[in-house]
């Protein structure tokens, strides 16, 4: 009888933004903001999840309405990078 394999752990890596201006004009004003979720990496590769990781972090300096960047595996927060407000 052939050996089960074992489970692999799975990476996502989702990068949150304000839907609009305004949005993020809600959050400083303590209402609940719309955000836009785009899934950068979904895979069992740690390595592939970590580079992709890190390319989402540096894309989301340079964007104004960022939010955050989350790393997960198996549905469990690893890392979250939240970019230094804009001047």
């Amino acid at each position: 009888m052939p050996a089960k394999r074992k489970a692999r752990p799975h990476y996502v890596v989702f990068a949150f933004r304000y839907a609009s201006e305004q949005d993020r004009e809600k959050r400083s004003r303590g209402e609940i903001p719309d955000f836009q979720v785009s899934i950068v990496h979904r895979g069992t590769s740690e390595a592939l999840a970590l580079r992709h990781f890190g390319q989402a972090c540096i894309r989301q300096t340079a964007d104004p309405l960022a939010y955050c960047v989350e790393l997960e595996r198996d549905h469990e927060v690893l890392a979250r990078v939240k970019p230094v407000p804009h001047l």
